[in-house]
């Protein structure tokens, strides 16, 4: 998890992460581009009938009933 310290506050999470890769001595200078992308609703579908058994039973034993369309 990424952490930052400002000073004032600590902030956690993916805007955190980016800023410090963007702002790292050893990194900063290889990142070339960046954009924030706008959030889109989810598209979700039913796992592939033809995935092991195994993988099906794993999927269901998490709580996991559907799943992201690119990861289907």
């Amino acid at each position: 998890m990424a952490v930052e310290n400002t000073g004032k506050e600590i902030t956690y999470g993916v805007k955190a992460y980016v800023r410090a890769l963007k702002t790292s001595r050893r990194l900063g200078g290889q990142v070339v581009f960046h954009k924030v992308l706008p959030a889109v609703a989810p598209q979700w579908s039913d796992p592939i009938p033809s995935w092991p058994a195994k993988l099906n039973r794993v999927l269901e034993a998490s709580g996991i009933e559907k799943l992201y369309h690119h990861q289907a």
